[in-house]
């Protein structure tokens, strides 16, 4: 877990604020679902599945802000911090409502595409905890390559899943993105894939007490209820069906080709070693 100081006193001092949410970034196959299922098993804090919105929303935000500018005042009746509060508020609505629902104190919203817009989402919600689940480049690869998921207009398979270079290049543009957001006054956590699995509690304990929370237990039998996830997430269901383990730390090992292999060190690998993944 990586945290700046700034970042945490402001954490801190939201004294378990339940109407700060929390947002859920990574690469696609980082572990996210996984990450997900862990934190809904806490008593109080929910985590229902992708919504996409906040990311959406932020982008949008972002675009207008940029074009309007100055005019904002003279021609619209508000100002700047006027219309963050708008493009805010109906993403804090929508999730407040679905902690609610849930009949918990915290939501965290998970989503892979939050963490392309960690940046806008920390200027419209500068006290959210930001969370990037970080996993090796060459797994990620590795997982995305053998799933079929196709451009639905063109039947093609996307870009991320037909190739080590889309695939590294998904995996790259989602770390750089969070590296952005991870400046020294607004820092976020980082979470390891292979530490969560590994070391659930170390790797989630410094989240849960920025929030006022204390491990539970209870998280790590998130598999008892995993068939609640298997509509929206089936292809992440045999994961959840069955309690941690590290088996599928260094699938590239087994799944990637020596030619993979290679292509990735050679394209990826600098990115790869900067991050404390071993090469070779």
């Amino acid at each position: 877990m990586a945290i700046s100081r700034a970042m945490e006193s402001t954490l801190s001092a939201l004294g378990g604020k339940s109407n700060v949410p929390i947002f859920l970034g990574g690469a696609y196959r980082s572990g996210l679902t996984l990450l997900r299922a862990i934190l809904d098993s806490h008593p109080e804090i929910a985590c229902p599945p992708d919504l996409a919105i906040a990311p959406t929303i932020a982008l949008q935000w972002e675009q207008v802000n940029r074009v309007l500018g100055d005019n904002l005042a003279l021609n619209y009746g508000t100002d700047r911090s006027g219309l963050r509060a708008a493009f805010a508020a109906p993403i804090r609505d929508i999730l407040a409502s679905a902690a609610r629902t849930a009949r918990k104190r915290f939501i965290a919203d998970k989503s892979p595409a939050n963490v392309f817009a960690f940046p806008q989402l920390r200027k419209l919600f500068p006290e959210s905890p930001l969370v990037h689940v970080l996993r090796d480049g060459r797994d990620v690869a590795a997982s995305l390559l053998a799933l079929q998921w196709r451009d639905p207009r063109t039947g093609n398979l996307l870009p991320m899943c037909a190739s080590i270079a889309g695939a590294g290049g998904h995996w790259k543009a989602a770390v750089m993105q969070a590296a952005l957001a991870n400046l020294p006054e607004n820092g976020i956590f980082v979470i390891r894939y292979e530490q969560l699995v590994r070391e659930p509690e170390a790797a989630l304990t410094p989240l849960l007490h920025a929030l006022g929370l204390q491990f539970e237990q209870g998280m790590l039998r998130f598999h008892a209820h995993a068939r609640d996830y298997i509509e929206l997430e089936s292809c992440s269901l045999p994961l959840l069906l069955q309690p941690l383990d590290g088996s599928r730390i260094g699938r590239w090992k087994r799944d990637l080709s020596a030619a993979q292999q290679r292509e990735w060190e050679r394209e990826f690998g600098q990115l790869q070693s900067s991050l404390g993944y071993v090469l070779g």
